[in-house]
């Protein structure tokens, strides 16, 4: 599994215990949808469930994205409360983000 695979499932098993979770991936290559039998007790739910994310009755819904800029994220960014962009602390790194982040 990619590394950048492993903050958005980190975050979902590090709430499931307190809160009602789902973690929507809407990355191409499916990753974390593929290996959701895996995932025991935290509901994976795949690109096509994101028309719906507006009615998916959860505690919190944590959405893995594609690594790089997607028409997607205008939308998802104006339904979401938080958006949290890992990144190394590298100067490259963060400059690598800046248009991500204007958006």
């Amino acid at each position: 599994m990619a590394s950048e695979k492993v903050p958005a499932m980190n975050l979902a098993v590090c709430f499931q215990d307190q809160l009602n979770v789902a973690l929507v991936d809407i990355d191409l290559q499916g990753s974390l949808y593929h290996i959701k039998d895996e995932l025991l007790g935290l509901t994976v739910l795949g690109n096509e469930q994101l028309h719906e994310i507006k009615e998916l009755n959860y505690d919190l819904i944590i959405v893995d994205t594609p690594p790089y800029l997607s028409n997607k994220l205008p939308e998802l960014f104006g339904l979401s409360d938080f958006i949290l962009i890992p990144t190394k602390a590298g100067f490259f790194d963060v400059m690598a983000i800046r248009s991500t982040i204007a958006r």
